[in-house]
């Protein structure tokens, strides 16, 4: 019947809404943890020493944002992170924005 035909899908789509509400607010608590980062490495409360970040996951995710967000304010920001390590990041990314990234590494982005 038409009804029938019309539950499966509903309870597919219910099911999906329960699933992609945690993901969505983990990388929205993601990227907003990667600019508070970098607010608090722009302000370099951590002194004058370069910095290796690693992250894997949604940790990795932060380190992105974190770089994009310091990219973002210009040369005052470059050399504070020697190193970033992300692995495993859920953030697909075009070349332009890894490199974008890498831009205020001073050593290398892996």
């Amino acid at each position: 019947t038409a009804f029938g035909s019309l539950t499966w899908p509903l309870a597919l789509v219910g099911l999906a809404d329960t699933i992609d509400g945690p993901w969505a607010m983990a990388m929205s608590r993601a990227d907003r943890a990667g600019k508070a980062l970098a607010d608090v490495l722009a302000r370099r409360l951590h002194g004058h020493r370069p910095l290796t970040l690693v992250g894997f996951g949604m940790g990795a995710r932060v380190i992105l944002v974190c770089l994009l967000e310091l990219a973002e304010r210009g040369v005052e920001a470059h050399g504070i992170v020697e190193t970033a390590v992300c692995l495993g990041t859920p953030y697909s990314a075009s070349p332009s924005i890894w490199e974008k990234a890498s831009s205020v590494v001073s050593y290398r982005l892996v």
